[in-house]
């Protein structure tokens, strides 16, 4: 197993102090400095993480079973659940670095040992100040449950084989109820968990049908109708998780005539509104057939996600929060509910061919790609929304990214000098899912934090490439306009030690960053182009333009014109992924560093 990665140590760093340091008991005195405090605060926390995570306990009961200071005898936490009689027991460590050993162990069973033994001065105040607490739990326990916490590497062997001979070791007199089994939560579980809280919770909802059929074969589906309004309850009162599946979220009324037509048809003529409308069609996890009453049947619906008719429900919601809204009562819509796991393969092909029929760009996809949501999940750990789906609020800023400059962002990271020209010309299927182009940019190792400083770099060059383009004339604006990929793409590459970091950049810093160093590097290239007669516009549509041209910015603004392996990898090669692949990467990966 691997330690928990520095960027997932980041968002679990950001989670332990947002929801649990405020709940903690209060440190006990000592004279450490307020940065070791805050450190010893954050470190304290992880064991209310995993109460938390492990049990469902709120963050203030977690935190507050933490005991964790000086001479806690090795045990972090202490919590009793009175509904299955367990008392748990946690030590914790908040160390990506190291792997959880021997002595740490060591220390937990003594602790252990104590506590089982009740001598309670041996303990800190936070242990003693719960004494009448504990007895009654230790009294009362019917099983302790023993949990190790650690974000290394891996629990070492001789620190299983401590805390399994304790287990063994009947002298403490717990030989009964001390669980065999001791829980060890590490990495994998706390990435886990950090992604799941960003996650959407699933949508449960009863859902009437009218005239109501069922299809048992080869899949439960159940269609029928359903009144619009009811409709526009469920996603005031559900937001963004109605539609996780779906391939786009609002387009909003002012950018779509056919959502304006679904408003008006609502306003001035709902009883037609079935009739004009091609229905709402809805995947779900499980249904449950309830009550019929008058032609009306009540489904119980779990895992619920429109997969097609955002448009029209949103529209009608929209429609129907404005001031002195239609009367809809009269308003229904034909509702069409499959079963299928929402997270499976047939999802997502449902989800397609229903919106293949729509004018629905190949872009939109990508909202069926888990590693699209993974990101999302990540990038909302630290506070950035990523727009992946397309949705008339989304807008870029410092906390909001958009697919699109994903793609821009991470074509301009690419060693393949092909992509600058895919993003000039639209060619290339960058947003088709399907693509190698796609597949070679969201790749699984691709994380959240990497994309947000590639995203914010990105937009510090393109300000600067038309800040250049508006303050020149002629040929060179020319260059900045119709060479910005090209430009990008040869700059970005000298920012990787500040992308790949564990912690988001300052958006607001990342012009000062760049400015100096980029005004050399533009006027490369400046001068790197030799149009032989073709303008910019259509050199930087052509690859065997382009391709030359970022081979001498890059030699150049890299200050590697005179490498001594330059010679042998501008002859020509073999089979190569793509042109010049060889050279190309020794240019990317020699790159000067800003």
């Amino acid at each position: 197993m691997a330690a928990l990665s520095p960027e997932y140590q980041e968002l679990l760093k950001r989670e332990l102090t947002a929801q649990y340091v405020s709940h903690l008991p209060a440190l006990l005195p000592n004279t450490n400095t307020p940065q070791q405090q805050t450190d010893k605060q954050t470190n304290r926390s992880l064991s209310a993480f995993a109460l938390h995570a492990m049990l469902g306990l709120s963050a203030r009961a977690a935190a507050r079973a933490v005991v964790d200071d000086f001479h806690d005898n090795g045990i972090d936490a202490i919590y009793y659940d009175s509904k299955t009689e367990t008392l748990h027991l946690v030590q914790s460590k908040l160390k990506a670095g190291e792997e959880f050993k021997q002595d740490e162990a060591q220390a937990f069973c003594t602790g252990i040992r104590l506590l089982i033994r009740q001598e309670f001065a041996t303990f800190n105040q936070n242990v003693q100040c719960r004494q009448v607490e504990i007895e009654t739990a230790l009294a009362n326990a019917e099983s302790i449950q023993l949990s190790i916490v650690y974000t290394g590497s891996r629990v070492s062997d001789a620190a299983k084989a401590a805390m399994k001979q304790l287990v063994e070791d009947d002298s403490h007199g717990e030989g009964e109820r001390l669980l065999p089994t001791v829980q060890y939560y590490g990495p994998d579980e706390i990435a886990a968990e950090l992604l799941l809280r960003q996650s959407y919770k699933p949508v449960i909802a009863d859902i009437i049908l009218s005239h109501d059929v069922k299809i048992e074969e080869p899949r439960v589906t159940w269609y029928g109708m359903v009144n619009v309004s009811d409709l526009v309850a469920l996603h005031n009162k559900e937001g963004k998780a109605l539609y996780e599946k779906n391939v786009r979220y609002f387009l909003g009324s002012s950018k779509s005539d056919v959502n304006k037509g679904i408003q008006a048809t609502l306003s001035n003529d709902p009883t037609a509104f079935f009739y004009l409308n091609n229905g709402v069609t809805a995947l779900c996890n499980d249904i449950a057939a309830k009550e019929r009453k008058a032609n009306r049947r009540r489904l119980k619906v779990r895992g619920l996600s429109i997969i097609n008719g955002a448009q029209t429900v949103a529209s009608a919601a929209e429609v129907m929060n404005q001031p002195n809204p239609p009367d809809i009562s009269q308003a229904r819509v034909m509702l069409t509910l499959i079963q299928a796991n929402t997270d499976g393969t047939f999802g997502p092909r449902v989800t397609r061919a229903r919106n293949s029929q729509n004018p629905v760009s190949v872009a939109n996809f990508a909202s069926q790609d888990p590693i699209q949501e993974r990101l999302r999940q990540e990038l909302g750990g630290l506070g950035i929304a990523y727009h992946f789906r397309l949705e008339a609020t989304a807008a870029p800023g410092a906390a909001s990214i958009l697919l699109e400059e994903a793609v821009c962002a991470l074509s301009w990271l690419a060693v393949d000098a092909r992509y600058p020209v895919w993003l000039k010309t639209g060619k290339g299927d960058v947003y088709n899912t399907d693509s190698d182009a796609y597949k070679t940019l969201f790749i699984e190792s691709l994380s959240g934090v990497h994309l947000a400083n590639a995203v914010y770099f990105s937009r510090a060059i393109q300000y600067l490439v038309k800040q250049a383009d508006r303050s020149s004339s002629g040929l060179e604006r020319l260059v900045y306009r119709h060479g910005i990929h090209a430009i990008g793409w040869s700059y970005l590459k000298r920012l990787r030690n500040r992308i790949f970091v564990p912690v988001p950049v300052d958006p607001g810093g990342v012009g000062a960053i760049v400015s100096h160093s980029f005004d050399a590097h533009r006027q490369v290239a400046v001068d790197s182009f030799s149009h032989l007669g073709k303008g910019p516009l259509g050199f930087f549509k052509s690859q065997s333009d382009t391709t030359p041209y970022l081979l001498r910015v890059t030699e150049s603004a890299y200050g590697l014109q005179n490498h001594l392996a330059l010679p042998a990898l501008m002859l020509p090669q073999g089979q190569e992924a793509f042109p010049r692949e060889r050279l190309l990467r020794f240019l990317s990966q020699n790159a000067a560093q800003v």
